[in-house]
């Protein structure tokens, strides 16, 4: 059986979409940053009927892709990174098969109440390390952390899911350590306050839900394989 990679994938006209993402496409990048890319392909249809699926490709540790099923169920997970990538800026779009585009018309319903655990959490869990002091802070990591609790308020208050950074001034400041360990904890705690209630209250739904993610699987499928409906 033929193993597959990112060159073959592309060849055979098996990508569905690829963006930038990473500090370019949420505007915090420098000179030296990298080109980090993620991209969703699709299996011929052997691969998955057969014993050959393959969720997930690494063409290198800043470029790697997941298999269409993968990818769908990444995001009823509430998967930041997997949601990001939904949410691209679109001079962060590299390609874009128009059969993706039903995935794209649906990615609202992939924004639920489960973001407060996947984008709040990850914040908890740097707060914590950094309040313990037992380790040389990472201000990259601080950055994401002060990044992802703003987007968590921002997507509970319904403002939905900001990629690009209005705040990227600030968020590179931090990245550059110009910006006190005390003062990032004090504005990560302050934004965690009030953040549950947010997420209480707020209209979104409390997860995803499976039977869409299972609809939309097929009818990509079939549009692919042969313009089924």
């Amino acid at each position: 059986m033929e193993k597959f990679t990112y060159d073959s994938l592309v060849a055979s006209g098996n990508i569905l979409f690829e963006v930038v993402v990473g500090s370019r496409a949420y505007g915090t990048h420098r000179e030296d940053s990298d080109w980090d890319r993620k991209f969703v392909y699709i299996l011929p249809p052997d691969y998955i009927l057969g014993l050959g699926y393959v969720e997930q490709i690494s063409v290198n540790k800043d470029w790697l892709g997941w298999e269409i099923r993968r990818f769908l169920e990444l995001l009823g997970s509430a998967n930041p990174t997997v949601l990001e990538v939904l949410y691209s800026p679109e001079d962060c779009i590299i390609s874009r098969h128009p059969i993706f585009d039903a995935v794209l018309e649906a990615r609202s319903s992939f924004v639920t109440k489960g973001c407060l655990a996947s984008f709040g959490g990850y914040a908890l869990q740097n707060i914590k390390k950094a309040r313990k002091g037992n380790c040389k802070v990472d201000y990259k990591d601080m950055m994401h952390c002060i990044r992802l609790v703003r987007m968590a308020r921002e997507i509970g208050l319904g403002e939905g899911l900001k990629v690009r950074r209005e705040d990227r001034e600030e968020l590179l400041r931090i990245r550059n350590g110009e910006v006190s360990l005390e003062e990032l904890i004090r504005m990560g705690e302050a934004g965690l306050v009030g953040l549950d209630q947010i997420f209480e209250e707020s209209n979104l739904p409390e997860k995803v839900d499976r039977q869409m993610i299972h609809e939309l699987l097929i009818r990509v499928r079939k549009r692919f394989y042969g313009g089924m409906e």
